[in-house]
């Protein structure tokens, strides 16, 4: 069953602020060390957290998306994505 208001299966609220949360906090770190993209660049990184950016200022949020576009970028920087 999915709650109407947040399109969320059920978890509570605090599931969804812990994702939310998650994401912030990534993106938080990538910024403070963008010097070390490991296996991409940051300008690639730059456009991945534009993208998130959007996703979370958007109402109602885009967490899923903004999830998926930080597990590309966690992906990169590890140097697993495969295009």
């Amino acid at each position: 069953m999915r709650d109407h208001v947040s399109g969320l299966s059920p978890g509570g609220p605090d599931d969804y602020y812990t994702r939310l949360w998650n994401v912030i906090e990534f993106w938080n770190h990538v910024k403070l060390h963008r010097e070390d993209a490991g296996g991409t660049s940051w300008g690639v990184l730059e456009d991945l957290d534009e993208k998130v950016g959007k996703c979370l200022a958007s109402r109602p949020v885009r967490l899923r998306q903004a999830e998926a576009i930080t597990a590309k970028a966690a992906l990169l920087i590890s140097g697993h994505w495969l295009s």
